[in-house]
């Protein structure tokens, strides 16, 4: 075999291996590193104009809530989750059903868990 032969043959394979891959979802990690990214400057402002008297450590703990805000909605894709679950709140009135959480939160950490939950 000629080198020139082994060369094409190494290119294509390595080409072939170093494509990139489609990726169809945000993992976990993707959906906290947005509300960490976003705390400071947009979700803490917006807590506090709606509840005014909210302390720093009650902030703290909104915040995890906003964790599991962030990922409810995709429960369904997990392994024994239920996809008819998830397929409703992604695409089923969605901003509705948002909508009417919102309006009903009575405090920081239900606010923060369902304005989140609408990524």
């Amino acid at each position: 075999m000629h080198a020139s032969s082994r060369f094409l043959i190494g290119a294509v394979v390595f080409g072939t291996l170093c494509a990139p891959r489609a990726a169809a979802a945000y993992s976990v990690l993707a959906h906290e590193a947005i509300i960490d990214t976003l705390w400071d400057s947009a979700i803490a402002p917006v807590l506090r104009a709606r509840f005014p008297a909210v302390t720093r450590e009650q902030l703290l703990e909104a915040r995890g809530y906003a964790y599991g805000g962030c990922v409810i909605q995709d429960l369904g894709y997990y392994p024994f989750g239920s996809t008819e679950f998830s397929d409703l709140v992604h695409y089923v009135r969605s901003g509705d059903f948002v909508h009417e959480l919102l309006l009903e939160s009575q405090d920081v950490n239900e606010y923060v868990t369902e304005s989140v939950f609408r990524h």
